[in-house]
Formats: C-alpha cells, structure tokens, sequence
C-alpha cells in the first residue's frame, strides 16, 4: 500500500506533466487541420516549421531562461502552449491557414523554453540524489495522462466533435499553467568572486571575505581583523598573527577547534582579503 501511494503521489511538477500530456485531439491532429481545409502536404510542412522554430530557438530562449531563471521559463513555456492551444481552436472554427502557421510558430516556441529547462530545473529543486527517480516519475505522470487522453477522445470525439478535442485540451492546458505556478522556486545561485571551493561549515565562514578598509576592524563570532601599517592582523582567542602576501595562520573556532586558514593580501583590490582555503 505504501509503495502504491508513493506512485501515486504527485506534486505540481508532476500535475503539470500529466496536465500536458491529456492532449485529446492528438489522434486526429491531421483531422483537425484537414477539416479546416489544411492539405495533407501543408500539414506536414507546419510540423516541420514547428521542428524549426523549436531548433532555431533554443540558443536565444537558453540565454534568457539563465536570466529569468527556470521556474519563470516553465511558466513561460506553459503560458505561450495555451495560446498555441487557443489559436489552434480559433484556427478550426476560422478555417485559417494562417493561424495554424502561427499556431505552429508559437508552440514551437514554447518547447524552446522547455527544452533542456525541465531537466535543470528537477537537477536543480530535487537535487542529484533524487533527479533519475523524480524524472522518471513525472514522465511516468506524462504518459498517464496521453495513455487517459487517447482512451477518452473517442467519447469526447463522438458527443461534442473535434471542437470538443480541443476545448478540453485547452481546459487541461490551463490546469498545466495554474500548476506550473505552485512550482517551487530553484535554489539561488550566488556567484562570488575568488569564492572558496572546499570551505568547511564553522564559525569562520562569516569571515570568508574580509573587507579592511583604512585601518577599519571587521568582527566574526570568535576573531577579528586590523589593518596596519606592516600588513595586518588576525586576532582571535588564540592571540594575534601578522599575515603577509601569503600566509597561513590557525585560529579557533566557537566550539575551542583550530582550524587552519589560507588568506592572500591584496593591496591592489581595496585591501581585500581572500580566503583561499578553510581546513581542519
């Protein structure tokens, strides 16, 4: 029973993959554009301009998912797929050849944004440990909701037609977008400059960067450090030591440890000091 209930167990990332994948007029896709007066070989060339723009688009769309971040390009991707679902609807009832172009430019868009995204950013909330099985899931969700979708056209087909289809796409691609909402937001990332890459968690790590300006004193939990004329000092319970261009000094930490710290003096920076390094 437990292990049925952890299948089951959904959260938005995963309702958002099963939202998408209940696509009912996937079918009769051909159907649909053919019945609005779409030919079979201008049918194929709008999936091959979808093929296009999403290949096309996938540089532009990376550079400004990294400054959005992967949340709000799942959104993003989300939003621009419902309107691709509504102008296919508008494309039917209009008979227009050139909204299904549209159509095709937009929700090719919309797997730009997508592409590669959906990857990072289950990397990203789920973290490593959990990134094959969380994938693994949501696809699994995916494939519910084509499997259900695929089950159902035939009876949505025969009461309420391909407008039907596409009417209840539309209505799960809205539940796709609320959901893509309630997604978590992904780990900030803090880039550093010069930022430690083995730095142990103590008490020192608020005094990572010290900034000694004049002859201004910086305090952390358990040490301080002076700006003087001959260099400077690190002072802590343990008492005081001058560091040079390169030094390397040990000074206790909250709980009576010792730990050894690497530190370079730059004069040429506005008196930074860099940790390089924190070990025990």
């Amino acid at each position: 029973m437990k292990k049925l209930n952890r299948i089951i167990k959904m959260d938005s990332y995963d309702a958002v993959s099963f939202f998408n994948g209940l696509v009912f007029f996937a079918p009769v896709s051909l159907l649909v554009r053919t019945q609005a007066g779409v030919s079979q070989s201008m049918f194929f060339l709008l999936q091959a301009l979808l093929s296009a723009i999403t290949f096309l688009g996938e540089i532009p769309t990376g550079f400004l998912t990294d400054r959005i971040g992967y949340k709000r390009s799942l959104v993003l991707s989300q939003g621009i797929l419902l309107l691709a679902r509504f102008l296919l609807f508008v494309g039917l009832i209009c008979k227009s050849p050139v909204l299904f172009s549209v159509e095709a430019i937009v929700e090719g868009l919309s797997y730009c944004f997508v592409s590669g995204t959906d990857s990072a950013y289950v990397y990203e909330v789920y973290g490593t440990k959990n990134y094959l099985s969380k994938m693994a899931h949501a696809s699994n969700c995916g494939t519910a909701g084509f499997l259900i979708s695929t089950v159902s056209y035939v009876v949505i087909y025969h009461v309420f037609n391909i407008e039907g289809l596409l009417l209840s796409t539309i209505a799960t691609s809205m539940a796709a977008a609320f959901f893509s909402f309630k997604l978590k937001k992904e780990p900030s990332k803090v880039i550093a400059q010069k930022e430690p890459q083995n730095v142990n968690t103590t008490a020192f790590t608020e005094i990572a960067r010290v900034f000694c300006h004049g002859t201004g004193k910086y305090s952390g939990r358990s040490a301080w450090c002076e700006n003087t004329a001959s260099g400077g000092i690190i002072h802590s319970e343990h008492g005081g030591q001058h560091y040079g261009d390169t030094s390397t000094i040990c000074i206790g930490s909250a709980d009576g440890s010792r730990n050894r710290m690497v530190f370079y003096w730059s004069r040429h920076a506005s008196n930074y000091l860099h940790v390089l390094h924190i070990w025990h």
